[in-house]
């Protein structure tokens, strides 16, 4: 038996790639097992409803298994030893094929393995439903803030590194990143990606490592509800159905857990096969395993400890299944609204970032040529000549009238106008030249006032009119 069991591997490969291969494809898995339960119980022996599903499938593979199973059973092996021998088909069915060969109810078994089958594949499949549109947005955003910062930030940061300009630090951040991306993007992000998806395997997905990504995901709010009502509607609907199908306790609850792919759930499975072996029961089970309520909530616990005293255990275990099914139907439709204002938010943030960093710099420049301090055109050269006697007369006149006029002065200040800023014209009328712009709270002298205009003193020492709506005087 060993030999051949070693021969059947080494033609099929080993156990874990068949998994990959065979148990992945829960279409083909479901096919077989649907078709044994409609050809058994139509009266057909267990070869022919072999020989009938290698004619009606296509694949290879599968009809390299069933030569093998039917080569054992016809070597005076049963079904559940020939499908144990094949190391294809998981644990629990085999448990089901097995108790129902010896009870005579090897057809009713072979229906429940197929439907714990077809539920496992729905929890699947609603599960990647519901996070198949977080993912998609997430990589789209990566990939557009990937292209944005490798094709688009290293030409603004020429444009800006020729602008003579005081860049804000957001800017200058996306324009260190743009030239550092322009001179080695093509080595960081290519093993930027390489990494990041190697990180997520490893985490996420390597026998090994995993446990660090289902802790991650464990203790995240949205994802650990998910977690706890899918494995809920899993140990229901597979405990409920082994035992209805009379399959001891402590073999399901095995069967259970080598189904199971979280860790938590796999450990606690295996402190509850061992419990309940040493005589122990479902209520005290609970009561000795730290941190239980984590995993199965109180409610559950006290509903199963009231079936095991009643002796309904299958029956409410069936009951939990479904109702924790529909848990988990209704909290994958809300994953996608849930998460949905919560990825445009990062997506906006993103967004935002990039654009104040490219409009703040441009809109300092325009700033900057309003007030005068680009292109401006070169002071003419004055030429001193030697002041003559009237000139002196004349200046001296001159210095003494502007002194009268400075005792005259006044102040004003630049109240809230419409817009951010005030016009300041050559003359007082609205049809005069825009000269300069004043911002609120800014200080001028006045020397006089004609039809509600002020006449102010610039910095540069020249005049300017501004309106009497837009000022307040001392």
């Amino acid at each position: 038996m060993r030999v051949y069991r070693k021969k059947l591997k080494k033609e099929l490969g080993t156990p874990n790639f068949l998994n990959r291969i065979f148990i992945g494809s829960s279409k083909n898995y479901i096919y077989i097992i649907d078709n044994l339960s409609l050809l058994l119980s139509s009266g057909m022996d267990v070869l022919r409803a072999l020989d009938s599903i290698k004619e009606s499938t296509k694949s290879k593979f599968i009809k390299k298994v069933v030569d093998q199973i039917k080569t054992n059973v016809d070597s005076g092996f049963s079904l559940s030893e020939a499908l144990h021998f094949s190391s294809i088909f998981p644990e629990k069915t085999i448990s089901l094929i097995r108790i129902g060969e010896k009870s005579g109810r090897l057809v009713q078994n072979l229906k429940v393995a197929s439907e714990q089958q077809k539920k496992e594949q729905s929890l699947r499949q609603k599960i990647k439903a519901a996070l198949m549109y977080p993912i998609f947005i997430l990589t789209v955003a990566i990939i557009v803030g990937l292209g944005t910062s490798w094709f688009i930030l290293p030409k603004l940061a020429v444009v800006f590194s020729q602008l003579k300009i005081k860049l804000p630090p957001i800017t200058k951040f996306f324009i260190d990143l743009g030239s550092f991306l322009g001179k080695y993007g093509n080595i960081v992000v290519p093993s930027f990606l390489i990494g990041f998806f190697l990180l997520v395997y490893f985490i996420f997905f390597f026998k090994y490592t995993k446990i660090v990504g289902q802790f991650i995901t464990f203790h995240l709010p949205i994802f650990r509800t998910i977690i706890q009502e899918t494995e809920l509607a899993r140990l229901g609907y597979l405990l409920g159905g082994l035992l209805e199908s009379g399959v001891p306790i402590t073999e399901a609850i095995r069967s259970v857990r080598d189904g199971c792919n979280f860790y938590n759930y796999r450990k606690f499975y295996k402190f509850l096969e061992s419990s309940i072996e040493e005589g122990n029961s479902f209520q005290k089970s609970f009561s000795a395993y730290q941190k239980i309520n984590d995993l199965i909530p109180p409610t559950v616990q006290q509903l199963i400890s009231g079936a095991e005293r009643s002796g309904n255990l299958p029956v409410v275990f069936k009951n939990i299944g479904s109702a924790y099914e529909e848990r988990v139907d209704n909290t994958t439709k809300n994953l996608t609204v849930i998460l949905e204002p919560v990825l445009l938010v990062i997506v906006w943030l993103g967004v935002m970032c990039v654009s104040l960093a490219v409009i703040l710099p441009i809109y300092g420049l325009i700033g900057g040529f309003n007030s005068g301090s680009y292109n401006q055109a070169p002071s003419p050269v004055i030429v001193k000549k030697k002041p003559s006697p009237s000139n002196i007369s004349a200046s001296i006149n001159k210095k003494a009238e502007e002194t009268a006029k400075k005792t005259s002065q006044k102040i004003l200040f630049i109240s809230s106008p419409p817009s951010s800023y005030v016009n300041i014209r050559e003359s007082p009328s609205t049809s005069g030249q825009i000269i300069k712009k004043a911002a609120p709270g800014e200080k001028f002298e006045y020397t006089e006032t004609k039809d509600n205009w002020y006449k102010i003193i610039l910095p540069e020492g020249n005049f300017g009119w501004i309106f009497g709506n837009y000022v307040k005087t001392q």
